[in-house]
Formats: C-alpha cells, structure tokens, sequence
C-alpha cells in the first residue's frame, strides 16, 4: 500500500487535507486498483477501478471505443450532477490554494521510496 498526502485540488467540497492510499491488486484474474481518500475524522471517498488485462493494439482499441464511445462524457456529466447536488445541499465550496513546492518534492521523495516495496497488499 502507498501513501501520499493530498496536495492538489481533486474536489472544490473536499478541503486540501488528509491523505490517499493506493492499493493495487495484480494478482487477480481481474486487475483492481483502489484509491481512498480520508482526513483526520475518517474515510471520505473510497475508488476502485477494475479490468482484465488484454494485449493492446488496433482492434482491442476499436473495440473499446466503439463499446464505450460515450464514456468520457458520461463520467463528466456525473461528477457535475453530483457537484450540483452537493452545491444544492449548501455543502461547503472550497477554493483552490497555491501549493507548496517544497512540500511536493518531499512528498514526491517519499512515493518513489515506497515504489521499491510490493505494489500488491
């Protein structure tokens, strides 16, 4: 497992504070990878992502794109339907901040450190 303080804006509702665990599963028939993201008082958004891997070429990337042709816009619609909803709700908006270069490099320092250990936990 990695983990990775959170640096960048990802959500305006969610403040720049907590942190990140990835966790990648590649022993599986089908691949999983996860990213969660909680602050001091808990989880606050759990991800995961999975697939079977294929051999990449033109017919596979045909196929997925005519499988899938709206995807991309889908995603987008849905992450701005739900920002809407949360905006709606009087969630609290926060803007993004400058970050700090120092803190980043540090960070970046300690996430090549911890890709010499097993990605798979």
């Amino acid at each position: 497992m990695l983990h990775s303080g959170k640096e960048f804006h990802v959500s305006p509702f969610c403040e720049i504070e907590g942190g990140y665990r990835f966790r990648f599963y590649l022993d599986r028939p089908a691949l999983l990878a996860r990213i969660d993201y909680d602050d001091d008082e808990g989880e606050l958004l759990l991800t995961a992502i999975s697939g079977k891997a294929c051999v990449w070429g033109n017919k596979a990337l045909l196929g997925a794109f005519l499988r899938m042709p709206m995807l991309t816009a889908g995603v987008m619609f849905r992450i701005h339907w739900q920002a809407l909803k949360l905006w709606l709700k009087g969630v609290p908006f926060f803007g993004k901040s400058v970050p700090n270069p120092y803190r980043n490099r540090q960070m970046n320092t300690m996430i090549l450190r911890q890709a010499d250990r097993p990605l798979a936990s």
